[in-house]
C-alpha cells in the first residue's frame, strides 16, 4: 500500500506538501493529489479550505463534496479517463463528461492529467486514513435554476395500488417516497414512516462514504421499482439495468445504475426467497435492505439546507471507518 497518510514534505526552498489518495471503490481508478499545506494550519489540519455541495440535481443525488484543486496538483496513478476505466455521464446541456467507474458506482472526476484549469475532486474518493470529511468546512453552490430544468421522476404506474396494500401491514402512519437514479433508467416509490421519524443512517465505510449515499431501512419489499425484474416481484429492478457489486466478506451487495451510476439501494442475502421476507420488518430499523434516499424527490430540504447533510434522527457511524476488513488502497 502507499502511503496514504501522507506525512507532508518540505524543504527550505518550498513550502510543505501533503499527498491523497482518491479512488474508486473497487481501484481500478487510483490518483493522486498534492497541495501546499496552509500555514498556520486550520483546525481540521488540511488543505482543504474552500469546499462545497451544490444543489443542482446530480450533485444532490450523489452527494458530492467539490474541491477545485490547481492545475498540475493530480497524478493518475492507475486508470483513469484516459484509458476508459472510467465512464462519463452526461445530462443537461451535455457539456460537461461527469465521470464514474461503471463497476462500484464511485463519482471521480479530475482523474486526467491534462487539465489546464482548475481541476474538479470529489472530496469522498479520498482514501487517507487521518482523512475526516465531516470535520471539513463547506459552503453552499447554486446549481439547481440551470437550464435546461431537471424533471424528477414521477410514481410509477402500479406503485400506489401496491404499496396502499403493503401500508396495511403496519399500525404507525406510513409514507410513499418517489425517487429513482439520476438518468431515470431505474425509478421507485418506497413506503416507510415519515422522513422526520426515521433513524437514517449517513454511514463511514468506504463504500458509504466513497458513494455518497444515506440510507433508510424499509421493509424489503416496500419498495416497487419500474421497471422491475418481474411483475410478480416489484420490489426487484430489472437486473439488465444495474450492475451488482461485492467486496470484502461479500455479505452485500451495493446496486448501481449502468448509466448515471447511482447507487440506488444495498441488499444482504435473502434468508427466505418466499413472500415472507422483509413483510414484517418494522420500517426504519436496520435491516437486510437498506434505499439510498438522496435519489428521494424533493429532498433538497434534508441534504441542502443544513449543508452538512444532517437529519433529524441521523446516526453517523463513523465506527465503520475501521470495520474488518480494514479498507486499504493498493497502488
Amino acid at each position: 500500500m502507499a502511503d496514504s497518510s501522507a506525512q507532508g514534505t518540505h524543504t527550505q526552498a518550498t513550502a510543505p506538501t501533503k499527498s491523497y489518495i482518491l479512488s474508486c471503490h473497487c481501484q481500478k481508478n487510483i490518483v493522486e493529489l498534492t497541495l501546499p499545506l496552509p500555514i498556520p494550519a486550520p483546525d481540521h489540519g488540511t488543505p482543504f479550505t474552500d469546499n462545497g455541495v451544490c444543489d443542482c440535481s446530480h450533485c444532490l443525488k450523489r452527494r458530492v463534496v467539490w474541491f477545485f484543486a490547481p492545475p498540475g496538483s493530480v497524478k493518475v496513478l492507475k486508470g483513469g479517463a484516459a484509458d476508459g476505466s472510467l465512464k462519463p455521464y452526461r445530462f443537461g446541456t451535455k457539456s460537461w463528461d461527469n465521470m464514474s467507474c461503471s463497476e462500484c458506482g464511485t463519482f471521480l472526476p479530475g482523474a486526467s492529467a491534462d487539465s489546464k484549469g482548475p481541476i474538479p475532486i470529489n472530496l469522498r474518493a479520498i482514501r487517507n486514513p487521518d482523512f475526516d470529511l465531516w470535520q471539513l468546512p463547506l459552503k453552499q453552490y447554486s446549481g439547481a435554476d440551470r437550464d435546461p430544468p431537471y424533471e424528477p421522476p414521477q410514481i410509477p404506474a402500479g406503485a400506489e395500488a401496491y404499496l396502499a396494500e403493503r401500508a396495511k401491514h403496519y399500525q404507525y402512519e406510513t409514507k410513499v417516497y418517489v425517487g429513482g437514479c439520476h438518468c431515470k433508467a431505474v425509478t421507485f416509490a418506497v413506503l416507510h414512516k415519515p422522513l422526520e421519524e426515521v433513524e437514517l443512517v449517513d454511514c463511514a465505510c468506504s463504500i458509504c462514504t466513497g458513494n455518497g449515499v444515506l440510507w433508510a431501512y424499509p421493509g424489503r419489499h416496500d419498495v416497487f421499482f419500474h421497471p422491475s425484474a418481474s411483475s410478480s416481484k416489484p420490489w426487484q429492478p430489472d437486473p439488465s439495468l444495474v450492475t451488482r457489486y461485492t467486496f470484502g466478506k461479500g455479505t452485500n451487495e451495493h446496486v448501481v445504475c449502468n448509466q448515471c451510476f447511482c447507487q440506488i439501494f444495498e441488499a444482504r442475502e435473502l434468508l427466505d426467497q418466499e413472500d415472507g421476507e422483509g413483510w414484517e420488518e418494522d420500517n426504519g430499523n436496520p435491516g437486510t435492505f437498506g434505499i439510498n434516499i438522496a435519489l428521494y424527490n424533493d429532498i433538497t430540504e434534508y441534504l441542502v439546507e443544513s449543508k452538512t447533510g444532517l437529519l433529524k434522527g441521523l446516526l453517523k457511524l463513523t465506527d465503520a471507518r475501521d470495520m474488518e476488513p480494514v479498507y486499504q488502497v493498493k497502488v
